[in-house]
């Protein structure tokens, strides 16, 4: 490592949410200023509300970090890349703007940086679909769970790879992986697997953090599709980038046996959050020849709500007791 290299860059992207962002920054405040190992950057893509007010006002109160404003807004993926270009740290954690740290986040946290060497690490985050501040997180106390194996640890993180706060790369480890082309992921919503995947290829260590160290609003975000970003975005980049099929499939599994299925029962709700899709036309032609896109996401994508719940639940059973088998063995 280098020296005076940060132990971690903690990375935030912001685009016109000045009151989530002060949120964050607030659970950040005192915690980092504990640690002069931390890094703090962050990267205004160009927003149009009260954002630069927001930085402006933690610059006053002293907090240390670096801030910079694109002149324009350069879409999502780009943003993110900007941020793994400038980070200095051995450790690289992108954080949406929409999450906060709890009290104990970077107490927990550093001291596995510090005495692990780690390729990446998944942290647990609780989600909340209120806006109130007293959110009652449960106590988790497991100790992080180690794996050496990279097939046994995507079968623990699955889906959750996509979810950018959730993980941790060692940039060093990214640097050993070879060279990635980042400007096939631009326009993705997934740009963060590029820098995610390509580890799994030569993983050593990985450890998942089980005590919740964010808090999250679930279903925030909008202005992209979950058809075409999840259902067939993630899974061209993992079978472009990760080189075990046992990884690819797991995957797979992942999206068409829960997070699609649970996500097309969610579409036909009124208050669905993302843009809506014709899922069979965007689907369709893409998993057409798996068995598992027939009998787990269509017939929810096409049944009324009345039958499509109790199909949900059915899949949701088997795919429970079909994961839980493939974590024993």
């Amino acid at each position: 490592m280098e020296y005076n290299r940060p132990l971690l860059t903690i990375a935030i992207p912001t685009y016109n949410r000045a009151a989530f962002l002060s949120d964050l920054l607030e659970s950040l405040f005192a915690q980092v200023a504990k640690y002069s190992e931390v890094e703090l950057v962050i990267s205004d893509n160009h927003s149009t509300d009260m954002t630069q007010e927001v930085i402006k006002e933690y610059k006053a109160r002293g907090m240390k970090f670096t801030a910079q404003r694109n002149a324009e807004n350069v879409g999502a993926d780009r943003n993110f890349l900007k941020l793994l270009n400038v980070a200095k740290g051995k450790y690289f954690w992108l954080i949406g703007d929409d999450e906060r740290l709890l009290p104990h986040t970077l107490e927990k946290l550093i001291p596995i940086l510090r005495t692990g060497e780690h390729d990446m690490l998944w942290v647990n985050s609780y989600g909340y679909t209120e806006d109130g501040q007293n959110v009652e997180v449960p106590t988790r106390s497991e100790p992080p769970i180690v794996y050496k194996d990279s097939e046994k640890y995507a079968a623990a993180v699955r889906a959750q790879f996509t979810f950018i706060s959730a993980n941790i790369i060692n940039v060093e480890c990214l640097e050993a992986s070879g060279e990635i082309d980042y400007s096939e992921g631009v326009g993705s919503y997934m740009i963060q697997l590029y820098w995610t995947y390509p580890i799994l290829n030569t993983m050593r260590s990985a450890a998942c953090v089980q005590e919740y160290l964010l808090i999250t609003r679930s279903y925030k975000t909008s202005g992209w599709g979950a058809c075409q970003v999840m259902g067939v975005n993630s899974i061209r980049i993992a079978r472009k980038l990760i080189s075990s099929k046992v990884t690819v499939r797991i995957l797979e599994r992942e999206i068409l046996c829960k997070w699609l299925p649970d996500t097309l029962l969610r579409m036909k709700m009124p208050d669905y959050p993302l843009n809506q899709e014709l899922s069979h036309k965007i689907l369709g032609p893409y998993w057409g020849k798996d068995p598992l896109y027939w009998m787990c996401v269509y017939p929810i994508s096409v049944l009324p709500l009345w039958f499509a719940k109790p199909w949900r639940f059915l899949v949701r059973a088997i795919y429970k007791v079909g994961r839980s088998l493939q974590m024993q063995g």
